[in-house]
């Protein structure tokens, strides 16, 4: 039901904690010129030990049941990821070339080899020992920011060294990744009508259709913000 405050709250959701991802990004801003000081103040190997530490105690203490106040921090999700790159742009831009693509590209490979066999390898335990959901949920949420933070970090540097052209297709679509998060994260408006009437996500688990239901579903949207962008420009020209 629309009432003035689920629509104050939707104006302005930083406040409120919705659209989580965009409204940490809008804090975080605040802080960048600060962090921005004393990254830059340090030396190469207190910035690496800063980091080492930082990645410890966020994600990987976490793992063997050490849990803390900054566990699952979305600030602080973004204070590592922010601080890794730092560390890339200032004492790594000689490892960010063009003749490095083919190492980072095997290694994300080989990354994401391992990772689907390590998946395969805790669903066949997870029967052996008939505790599926123990076996593959709970090492899933442990190991989720300390497999996929290094993970984002190769896949950063395999694009980045990439030789790619101008390609509008391609631009065309990262435009439409901004709006189809904010339409389809609104929890007040659109995310019961999309996720639980149009795209009943929980009735597809079990299904056999469920990845076919999942790239529907996906393409839907693009193709949904696509065509809007599409109308803009051309309201814009005329």
């Amino acid at each position: 039901m629309v009432t003035r405050d689920t629509i104050k709250i939707s104006l302005i959701p930083i406040f409120y904690g919705l659209n989580w991802f965009v409204s940490c990004y809008i804090l975080f801003t605040l802080f960048i010129p600060f962090i921005n000081s004393f990254l830059i103040s340090l030396s190469k190997y207190r910035y690496l030990s800063f980091l080492l530490i930082l990645f410890t105690v966020y994600a990987v203490l976490p793992v063997i049941g050490m849990n803390n106040f900054i566990n699952g921090n979305r600030m602080m999700f973004f204070l590592v990821v922010y601080s890794i790159g730092g560390y890339l742009r200032l004492h790594c831009q000689d490892k960010i070339k063009s003749i490095y693509h083919t190492k980072y590209r095997n290694i994300l490979i080989a990354a994401l080899i391992l990772i689907l066999l390590g998946k395969g390898a805790l669903e066949m335990l997870g029967v052996i020992l008939n505790k599926p959901n123990a076996i593959i949920t709970k090492p899933s949420l442990y190991f989720g920011e300390v497999v996929g933070i290094p993970l984002a970090t190769i896949m950063f540097l395999t694009f980045s060294t990439m030789k790619m052209r101008y390609n509008k297709y391609i631009n065309m679509l990262a435009e439409t990744v901004p709006g189809v998060y904010l339409i389809h994260d609104n929890e007040l408006f659109t995310q019961t009508i999309i996720w639980d009437h149009i795209f009943p996500n929980l009735n597809y688990i079990t299904s056999d259709y469920y990845l076919l239901f999942w790239a529907v579903k996906i393409l839907g949207g693009v193709c949904q913000e696509f065509c809007v962008n599409r109308f803009n420009k051309q309201h814009r020209i005329a």
